[in-house]
């Protein structure tokens, strides 16, 4: 199994310089920037990652947005492939670092072990996966900064392969 975990475009919150977590539905959509990072990143993974994948999105509009444009390309398809998992939304102010890398811990026991997985997060969520799989303490780990439609991968032993990859991307895409 590998989880290539993908922070979300581009969104309005994200240019208004907001806390994003509380960001109302017209902040949360994808800007045009944010639609073209989504589409260079789904064409990437469709010609290094070959194998069509099951795909997961956080159920914040951002995130669906970015799913919807990678799915069509590295699917082909805009079908039910997007399963909407209540377990990658983003922080609220009371949630801590620990208790988000809880919630990934158990999201990642449901992963089938025989699927590769395209995973569209946020910021904080991968935060709580660098200190999983690097075993690092709350204070580097939320010192990470995650860029739009970076790629974080890891492969089927848990072993990182890619932090927040963005050599996808020309610097005009670069956020």
């Amino acid at each position: 199994m590998t989880q290539i975990w993908i922070r979300h475009g581009q969104c309005i919150a994200n240019l208004q310089d907001k806390n994003y977590s509380f960001s109302s539905d017209e902040q949360d959509v994808l800007t045009e920037k944010g639609k073209a990072q989504a589409n260079i990143t789904a064409l990437y993974i469709k010609n290094v990652f070959a194998p069509k994948t099951c795909l997961v999105s956080s159920t914040l509009t951002r995130a669906k947005q970015t799913s919807k444009i990678i799915n069509n390309i590295v699917n082909e398809s805009d079908n039910n492939l997007i399963v909407h998992e209540k377990l990658l939304i983003e922080k609220t102010n009371i949630e801590s670092l620990a208790d988000c890398a809880k919630r990934i811990n158990i999201f990642l026991q449901k992963l089938n072990k025989n699927e590769n997985y395209l995973i569209v997060t946020h910021g904080h969520v991968l935060q709580a996966i660098a200190s999983i799989v690097l075993n690092l303490n709350a204070r580097v780990s939320e010192s990470l900064i995650f860029n739009n439609c970076g790629l974080t991968i890891i492969d089927n032993n848990q072993k990182l392969i890619a932090l927040n990859s963005i050599s996808h991307f020309s610097k005009d895409l670069l956020t």
